[in-house]
């Protein structure tokens, strides 16, 4: 599932997820983090704004 916000993207392929930022790719190999990034997206607690401090 792909969940895009400017300025990130997060592309989950259910086995991994990956983070698009302006600053690059990043594959979230953690687990926990992993889960918590989809658990964000899928209950829309980020905010356009918000989502640009990561």
């Amino acid at each position: 599932m792909i969940y895009s916000r400017a300025p990130i993207t997060i592309n989950d392929n259910g086995s991994n997820v990956f983070l698009y930022s302006q600053k690059g790719l990043f594959m979230i190999d953690n687990p926990e983090m992993a889960l918590l990034l989809r658990y964000i997206e899928t209950q829309n607690l980020i905010s356009h704004g918000d989502i640009g401090k990561f």
